[in-house]
């Protein structure tokens, strides 16, 4: 005999944005803003792209621009794996914060502020700035080698 179906009270909805994942990077912006493949749960993946939490880079046009996206790159090339942690809801352009790390342990954002082609950035009034020289020139360098 069938009984009838057990009301049960609504499971709360799991936070995606206080957990780590893995994703895989499908292409670089510039410095500071990615497109990656995340692994979500039950197998499903999603496209998105992520502004890096913390740091500003140069805008196109300014000096480092370049630089700041190839150095992004070098950490994280396109099919790579990394681990992406969000932190709030999207901005105004859809993109969620995130810190980037890379396979070898390295956060992206971190790498990019030691690069000196990146400045902290807490969400503010932004100022147009270029990267020190003497940083564009060690990334070139490093990209180079």
């Amino acid at each position: 005999m069938l009984t009838p179906v057990q009301q049960f009270d609504p499971l709360p909805i799991p936070d995606f944005t206080k957990t780590v994942l893995p994703a895989t990077v499908h292409k670089w912006s510039d410095g500071d803003t990615v497109w990656l493949n995340v692994a979500m749960p039950f197998g499903l993946t999603a496209l998105k792209d992520f502004r890096l939490f913390g740091i500003d880079t140069p805008e196109r046009g300014h000096l480092g621009w370049a630089e700041a996206g190839n150095l992004a790159r070098h950490f994280a090339p396109a099919g790579s794996l990394v681990s992406v942690r969000t932190f709030k809801d999207p901005d105004k352009y859809g993109r969620y914060l995130a810190v980037v790390g890379n396979a070898e342990g390295l956060v992206v954002n971190d790498e990019l502020i030691l690069s000196g082609l990146a400045r902290i950035y807490d969400g503010g009034t932004r100022t147009p700035w270029d990267a020190p020289v003497e940083a564009v020139t060690r990334a070139r360098l490093v990209l180079a080698a």
